[in-house]
């Protein structure tokens, strides 16, 4: 008997927002935990002033720096020297199965946005698989 499928319907929107979601899940996996820091860099991981009125604000250079200090903290902590990660063959299967969910949904995407444009990442879909089950697809749907 085959395994169960999940499916979703999303809009573009919520399929971009998954796949760049996954993506930073399994980079933290990896250890590439200065996502964390670019994300604060960009102010799309605001600095919250206050929990009661749940206020938030793009990170001053000085909340930054100490951000990058605990983000350098993290790696040490993980045992990554400076500049290096673990592979994606090397993580959790969660993290493997994640991988393989947003390289799905980018490859939709991208033949859907620009399907003329090839020798792009997102072009390439799941080439090599790492977890184990069903390869998971993803497809646009023109209603």
């Amino acid at each position: 008997m085959n395994a169960p499928l999940v499916r979703l319907d999303l809009s573009i929107e919520h399929a971009e927002a998954v796949a760049s979601l996954l993506d930073l899940a399994t980079r933290i996996h990896m250890g590439q935990v200065s996502e964390i820091l670019s994300l604060v860099e960009a102010g799309t991981l605001p600095i919250h002033d206050d929990a009661a009125t749940g206020s938030r604000r793009k990170a001053t250079e000085d909340e930054a720096y100490r951000v990058e200090d605990a983000v350098v903290a993290l790696r040490r902590a993980l045992g990554h020297p400076s500049g290096s990660s673990f592979g994606i063959g090397h993580v959790s299967d969660e993290a493997k199965h994640g991988y393989e969910v947003m390289k799905a949904v980018r490859k939709a995407m991208h033949d859907h946005l620009r399907p003329d444009v090839r020798h792009v990442v997102d072009a390439d879909g799941i080439i090599v698989r790492y977890a184990k089950g069903p390869v998971p697809t993803a497809r646009i749907i023109e209603e």
